[in-house]
C-alpha cells in the first residue's frame, strides 16, 4: 500500500515498511471484514503462493528483496526466527537476511551480539556489499538508544562515519575529536539536492540519531525538517489533477488504475517522512499538539498514505475529538477520492460510538461508490454488506451484494460472503438462481449442488 517495490523496501527497513514500528496492522485487525478468509487459514492458497515464491527464487536467486518477501510470508505461519535461520544456513553472506534476523530476534537471543558479529563481518566486505552498512548501523544505534545505552549508540554512529574500518565492541566513550569528525561527516555526506538525499536516506537518519544523543531532540528534528522543507521534491499536485480529470470519464478508468497506485509522489520522500514519524513516536518527547502538526504536514503532502491516516486517527481518538479527523479526511476526499481514504474514514466512524456514526458510515459508503475506482474495490462492498448485517438490515445487505457482483463479478470472495452472511435468508429458488448466475459469471464451485441447496 505504500507504493514501494519489495526490493526498495528491503533495502531500507523490514518488508512491512514501518508498519511493524507503529503496529498499524494489529491495531486495525478489527477493521478486516473476514479473518477466516485470510491466507493463514486457506491452505490451498498458501501452498500455491509458496510454490510461486519457490519458482521465482529459483529463477532470481540473487534478488534479496524477493528472499525477504518469501521470509516474511513464511514467518506469518511459523517462527520468524527459525525461518530466517534456515535461509541463513544457505546464504550466510546475505547481509539483508542478517539484518532481518536481528530485527526479529526473540528475547532468548542477544540482539547486540548479532549486530556486533554482522558489523565486524562488514569490515572486509566490498563497497557494493557494504551498501547495507548505514542501515545496520542505524538499526543497531536504535536498539542501543531504546536500551538506554546512548554512549554505545554514539560509538556505533562514529564507527559508521569511519566506514567501520576500526569497528570494535564498545568499551569507552568516544573522544571529542571522534565526535567532531562524525558530525562533519554527516553534514558533508549529503546536500539539499534530491539525488543526494535519495542516495543517503539511512545516513540522514543516522545524522538525526547522532544529533539526538549529542545535542538533543530539537537538533535531531531540525535535521529532518531541513531536508523535507528545503529539498525540491517532485510535485504531487499534477498527479492529483490527472486523477480527478480522468475519473470523470469512465472510459479512461483502466488507464487511471494502471497509473494511480494507492499513493502518488516520490517514494524516497515518503520513506524520509516515515523515518521522521518513527523518530517522533519512538525517541522524541514532543507533546500531542506537536505530533499533530507533523502528522498534518505529512498528510497534506501524502493525503492517502495509510500510516499518516492511522496515526492521526489514533491521536484524535486519545483526545476524544472526532470532528478534527472528520474535517481532515473530508477535505482530502475532495482533492483525492481514494478508496484508502474512504476505508479509513469508515473505520474511524466504526470506532466512534456516537449516534450519528451510523448515518455517516452509510453516507461514506454511498459517496465512495460514486467513483468508479471505489466501485471496483471489493473491500468496500464487503465492508458495506457486513455493516448492514451488523445493523440488522439483511435485506439491505442483499441489495448491496447484488450491486457488488454487478460491478465486481470476478470477485469470488463476494459470492462466498453472500453464502456466509445470509444464506438462510435465501429461498430455494433464489439459491438456484444465484448458482445459475455464478455459472454464467464462470465462478467455479467446489461444493456439490445438493449440499448447497436444501431439498424443497
Amino acid at each position: 500500500m505504500i507504493g514501494m517495490s519489495i526490493k526498495a523496501m528491503s533495502q531500507r527497513d523490514d518488508s512491512k515498511h514501518l508498519f511493524s514500528v507503529f503496529d498499524c496492522l494489529n491495531r486495525f485487525e478489527e477493521w478486516k471484514p473476514d479473518a477466516t478468509g485470510s491466507i493463514q487459514s486457506d491452505l490451498v492458497r498458501k501452498e500455491m503462493i509458496m510454490s510461486i515464491f519457490e519458482q521465482a527464487i529459483s529463477m532470481f536467486p540473487n534478488d534479496k528483496g524477493l528472499s525477504l518477501a518469501y521470509t516474511d510470508f513464511k514467518s506469518a505461519n511459523g517462527s520468524q526466527k527459525q525461518v530466517v535461520i534456515d535461509m541463513l544456513n544457505n546464504d550466510r553472506n546475505n547481509l539483508h537476511l542478517w539484518y532481518y534476523y536481528a530485527k526479529h530476534c526473540d528475547e532468548s537471543t542477544n540482539v547486540c551480539n548479532v549486530y556486533e558479529a554482522v558489523l565486524t563481518q562488514l569490515k572486509n566486505q566490498t563497497a557494493q556489499d557494504s551498501s547495507v552498512m548505514p542501515l545496520l548501523c542505524r538499526s543497531y544505534a536504535e536498539e542501543q538508544i531504546q536500551a538506554g545505552n546512548h554512549q554505545a549508540a554514539l560509538h556505533t554512529l562514529c564507527c559508521c562515519a569511519e566506514g567501520l574500518t576500526s569497528y570494535g565492541a564498545f568499551t569507552e566513550k568516544p573522544t571529542p575529536s571522534a565526535v567532531l569528525r562524525t558530525k562533519k561527516f554527516f553534514q558533508s555526506k549529503y546536500t539539499l539536492d534530491v539525488d543526494s538525499v535519495r542516495q543517503n536516506l539511512e545516513y540522514i537518519m543516522c545524522h538525526a540519531l547522532f544529533e539526538h544523543i549529542n545535542q538533543g531532540e530539537s537538533a535531531a528534528r531540525q535535521v529532518f525538517e531541513n531536508v523535507l522543507n528545503k529539498v525540491k521534491w517532485p510535485n504531487c499536485s499534477d498527479a492529483h489533477d490527472t486523477f480527478k480529470l480522468e475519473t470523470r470519464c469512465e472510459v479512461f478508468h483502466k488507464k487511471v488504475q494502471s497509473r494511480w497506485s494507492v499513493q502518488v509522489g516520490d517514494v524516497h520522500e515518503q520513506y524520509l517522512w516515515l523515518l521522521y514519524l518513527k523518530y517522533i513516536h519512538s525517541y522524541s518527547s514532543v507533546n500531542r499538539s506537536q505530533k499533530r502538526q507533523v502528522l498534518l504536514c505529512f498528510s497534506k503532502r501524502f493525503p492517502t498514505h495509510p500510516v499518516g491516516i492511522s496515526l492521526l486517527t489514533d491521536l484524535e481518538k486519545e483526545s476524544n475529538v472526532s470532528s478534527r479527523i472528520r474535517r481532515l479526511i473530508d477535505s482530502s476526499l475532495i482533492q483525492v477520492p481514494s478508496p484508502v481514504l474512504f476505508l479509513y474514514a469508515i473505520c474511524a466512524e466504526l470506532r466512534n460510538e456516537s449516534a450519528s456514526s451510523e448515518h455517516r458510515i452509510r453516507s461514506l459508503f454511498e459517496r465512495s461508490l460514486e467513483y468508479q475506482i471505489c466501485r471496483a474495490n471489493v473491500m468496500i462492498w464487503r465492508m458495506y454488506m457486513r455493516f448492514e448485517v451488523s445493523q440488522g438490515n439483511v435485506e439491505a445487505a442483499k441489495r448491496i451484494f447484488y450491486r457488488g457482483i454487478d460491478k465486481c463479478p470476478y470477485a469470488k470472495i463476494l459470492w462466498l460472503d453472500c453464502v456466509k452472511l445470509f444464506r438462510e435468508q435465501f429461498s430455494v429458488q433464489e439459491l438456484k438462481e444465484l448458482i445459475d448466475l455464478m455459472s454464467e459469471k464462470e465462478i467455479m464451485m467446489r461444493t456439490k449442488l445438493e449440499e448447497f441447496v436444501p431439498k424443497e
